[in-house]
C-alpha cells in the first residue's frame, strides 16, 4: 500500500509541474500583456509595475522566479486587487467552492445511487424505463442551460429561493441541484450497468442456490462489487464538477473561486490565473489520489494492476 501512494504521489507531482509550467508559459505567449487594458498610465508608471511582477526580466528568469516562489508557497500580488495578494484571495474563495462541489458530489452520488439501484430491482419494468427516461433527460441538460431554468422556476416563479448569493443555507440549494442534476444520470446510469453486470456472474447464482435472501444478496455481494466502477468514474467526474462549478458561480453570482478565476480570465490578472489553476489541480490529483486508495481498499486485486 504505501508503495502504491508514493507512486499515485510522485504521478500527481510531475503532472502539477508539468501543468504549471504549461500554463505559465502560454500565458506569457499569449499576445498583449497584463498593462494593456489600463487607460491613463504613463511609461513610467507602466515600468514600476512591470519592475514590481517582474515583467522586466527574461522569459526565463520569470519562471526560475515563479517556481522559486511557489516553493515557499508564495503565490504573488494580485494585478486587478491591489493590496491582496493570491493566497489571500485564494483563501477567501477556496472554501466556497469546496463547499459546492462537495455538497454537489454528495447529491450527485446519493441520488444518482438510489436510481441505479432502484432500477436494477425493477430491471425491465415501466419503473426502470422511467428511471432512465428521466436519467438521459438530465444528461441533456448541461449546466448553464440547467441553471438559468431553475433560477426561472424555483426564484422568480414560485419565489423558493434566491437567485444569487451565498448567505443563507436556502442559497445552497439551486446551485447544488443545478451542478449535480447531470452527474446523477451519469452514476445512475452506471450503477444500474455495474449491477445488472454482477447479477449475472456464477457467484451471485452459487449464492442464490445456497438460499441466501435477496436483500443480503444485493447488499453484500451486488453492491459491494458494483462500487467500484463508481469509485473510478468519482475522480474524473470531480474535474468536471470542478470545471462546471466555474459556470454556476458565474449564473448564480457566488464568490467562489470559480468567478475568480473567470475574472482573472479577463482581466489579464497572471499571478491569480496561475493561482486558481494550481488549486483547482491540486484539489482534483488529492481527489484522485483519495479515489485510487478507496478503489484499491475495496479491490485488493488493484494493487497489483497499478
Amino acid at each position: 500500500m504505501l508503495r502504491f501512494f508514493v507512486k499515485r504521489f510522485l504521478d500527481s507531482f510531475m503532472v502539477l509541474f508539468c501543468l504549471c509550467t504549461i500554463t505559465f508559459f502560454l500565458i506569457r505567449f499569449v499576445p498583449g500583456g497584463p498593462f494593456d487594458q489600463e487607460r491613463g498610465l504613463s511609461q513610467e508608471s507602466e515600468q514600476v509595475l512591470r519592475k514590481f511582477y517582474g515583467y522586466d526580466k527574461p522569459l526565463y528568469q520569470q519562471y526560475a522566479t515563479y517556481l522559486r516562489h511557489l516553493a515557499q508557497g508564495d503565490l504573488g500580488w494580485s494585478m486587478r486587487y491591489p493590496g491582496y495578494s493570491v493566497n489571500q484571495l485564494l483563501k477567501e474563495r477556496i472554501p466556497v467552492s469546496i463547499e459546492l462541489g462537495f455538497l454537489s458530489m454528495m447529491v450527485a452520488v446519493i441520488i444518482g445511487g438510489l436510481i441505479g439501484i432502484v432500477a436494477t430491482i425493477y430491471h425491465g419494468t415501466w419503473i426502470d424505463r422511467c428511471l432512465m427516461g428521466a436519467c438521459l433527460f438530465c444528461l441533456s441538460l448541461p449546466t448553464f442551460v440547467l441553471g438559468p431554468i431553475v433560477i426561472l422556476i424555483f426564484s422568480l416563479k414560485l419565489d423558493w429561493f434566491q437567485a444569487t448569493g451565498w448567505e443563507r443555507l436556502s442559497d445552497r440549494v439551486l446551485p447544488t441541484i443545478a451542478l449535480a442534476c447531470m452527474y446523477s444520470g451519469y452514476i445512475a446510469r452506471l450503477m444500474r450497468a455495474a449491477c445488472l453486470d454482477i447479477i449475472g456472474q456464477p457467484f451471485i447464482r452459487t449464492a442464490q442456490a445456497k438460499g441466501l435472501g435477496r436483500l443480503r444478496i444485493f447488499i453484500f455481494h451486488v453492491f459491494k462489487n458494483a462500487v467500484t466502477p463508481l469509485l473510478n468514474y468519482l475522480g474524473p467526474t470531480t474535474a468536471a464538477i470542478m470545471s462546471g462549478s466555474l459556470v454556476i458561480e458565474s449564473i448564480f453570482q457566488i464568490p467562489g473561486a470559480g468567478s475568480l478565476f473567470i475574472s482573472a480570465v479577463a482581466q489579464r490578472d497572471t499571478p491569480l490565473l496561475l493561482g486558481t489553476v494550481l488549486y483547482f489541480a491540486v484539489l482534483i490529483l488529492c481527489f484522485n489520489l483519495l479515489v485510487d486508495l478507496a478503489v484499491v481498499i475495496c479491490n485488493p486485486r488493484q494493487r497489483l494492476m497499478s
